[in-house]
């Protein structure tokens, strides 16, 4: 019996992460001959991005229509298999009979001889999310049944302690080469800080113009803009207001990390393309949540978060010049994440073609 995949490509619209991990996702699956998609609220152009092919047949709407998706997988004809979203799961109690319903779903889909994919993710640990234990044991008893179950940072496999350790899917990526001569800092910020201290833009500043680099200040997602345009101005640097969490603009996100350095950023998936140029990933803020440092640590880049906050603009130049030089490393390191990845992706192509 040939099986027909069932793929969840939900995300946040307007952010450039999300759509760069469902793409990769998505592109675990491209060996089936036979895919439905779940695709939310997202349009054509998003989900033509992303990889969606004519011959998929293409669900959109809310809770409801997801919940109809998840149903069809259980009276399919062929043998279903299930692959979730990448990226965070909340284990909130808001979600849970959320994540009831898609444990009943696996169930059946597994006594039907089908399988389940949770491709790389992490459980949510901003500080707003919580986590809800009843919530957690749903999702513990969805990895045991799952053929492959990844996690993209070590702290949610403790947790969970079902599954295997992995880089994140971002870094299945191509690699690609990028400029010999780097001559950029790149610095995006999550648009829900405060503006950094002057501290902060002058250690930033001294660092950078020390080693000869222009910086370019962008935002990864819509909500990024604003913090964005005043970090810009408070360091006379140039600002691109491109939209680059529209995948139309994905070139010139990529051209920019080609001539960069070194990326600064609280936002995973900028610091992840900065890297896939080869390009240092350093996260200089106050206060850094755990989220950055735990996945770079993954695939074995360490000492790339430091918390600037109550640090003198002399602490924080010396932080960043003494990692400028990391290039090769990065590179390394990403190579072998991307290899890792490739294996895992092998395996779900097998277990597809079965």
């Amino acid at each position: 019996m040939r099986h027909r995949v069932f793929i969840s490509i939900t995300g946040q619209e307007n952010n450039f992460g999300d759509f760069f991990i469902r793409r990769a996702s998505l592109g675990w699956t491209e060996s089936a001959n036979c895919r439905s998609v779940f695709a939310a609220h997202h349009d054509d152009g998003w989900v033509e991005a992303a990889g969606v092919r004519a011959d998929d047949v293409v669900t959109r709407g809310g809770a409801l229509h997801r919940l109809a998706w998840l149903l069809s997988s259980v009276v399919s004809r062929r043998r279903p298999v299930l692959v979730t979203d990448p990226g965070e799961v909340w284990l909130v109690r808001s979600r849970f009979f959320q994540h009831l319903f898609q444990l009943l779903i696996a169930a059946a889909i597994v006594l039907r001889r089908g399988h389940i994919i949770i491709p790389p993710h992490a459980v949510a640990q901003q500080r707003a999310a919580g986590v809800w234990p009843p919530t957690l044991w749903l999702h513990r008893a969805l990895a045991k049944l799952a053929d492959v179950c990844l996690w993209r940072e070590a702290h949610s496999l403790e947790m969970i302690g079902e599954g295997d350790l992995s880089p994140d899917i971002a870094f299945s990526e191509p690699l690609r080469p990028g400029s010999e001569v780097r001559r950029l800092c790149l610095v995006s910020l999550r648009g829900d800080r405060e503006l950094p201290s002057e501290e902060w833009l002058k250690g930033l500043s001294a660092a950078v113009t020390e080693a000869g680099l222009d910086i370019v200040v962008f935002a990864q997602v819509d909500r990024d803009a604003n913090l964005a345009a005043a970090v810009a101005e408070s360091l006379a640097a140039t600002y691109n207001s491109g939209s680059f969490w529209n995948p139309d603009s994905e070139a010139d996100l990529r051209a920019l990390s080609d001539q960069a350095a070194v990326v600064i950023s609280d936002r995973l998936h900028v610091l992840a393309l900065g890297a896939l140029s080869g390009a240092v990933p350093l996260e200089v803020v106050a206060d850094p949540e755990a989220k950055v440092r735990a996945h770079f640590s993954a695939i074995g880049i360490h000492d790339m978060s430091f918390d600037s906050r109550g640090r003198t603009s002399e602490e924080i130049a010396r932080w960043i010049a003494g990692r400028l030089d990391r290039r090769s490393s990065v590179e390394d390191a990403v190579a072998n994440a991307h290899r890792a990845l490739s294996e895992w992706r092998g395996l779900v192509e097998r277990l597809i073609g079965r």
